[in-house]
């Protein structure tokens, strides 16, 4: 099962690194009528592999904890045997407790920085990090 969510996980990130890079959108992009563009030139290019590359993996970077941690669980759950061993590493005072909390936490704090960005009317941080923007087409 982790294998193929691994797998899953790599097409859907391959589908924007390759979009982007070709095209310079995502068909979700190419239908409102933006795109990604490269700023380093003046020609509003689609920015290189790279690039793509780095603005999807910092994208991605917010939930890589969580996700990281929700796999390690869910494989120490598959190992359990007992409800009293599920029960004491579960509750408040248990082990798990804090990475559940971490794993739920940090996306929520991720998602909000990159709305308060757009709020402001600035670039997101994946876009300031790989020298990219999201333009009209």
């Amino acid at each position: 099962m982790t294998r193929i969510f691994l797998v899953e996980i790599f097409l859907f990130f391959a589908y924007f690194v390759i979009l982007e890079t070709w095209r310079g959108a995502t068909v979700g992009k190419m239908l409102a009528g933006i795109r990604t563009i490269d700023l380093s030139v003046s020609d509003r290019r689609p920015p290189p592999f790279v690039r793509v590359l780095l603005r999807e993996f910092v994208k991605a970077a917010g939930f890589l904890p969580g996700l990281a941690i929700s796999m390690v669980f869910s494989i120490m759950m598959s190992s359990v045997t007992e409800m009293a061993q599920l029960e004491a590493m579960t509750s408040t005072d248990g082990w798990i407790f804090p990475l559940q909390f971490v794993a739920q936490f940090l996306p929520l704090i991720w998602l909000a920085w990159i709305g308060v960005s757009l709020v402001n009317n600035s670039d997101p941080i994946y876009d300031r990090l790989s020298g990219t923007a999201v333009v009209r087409a």
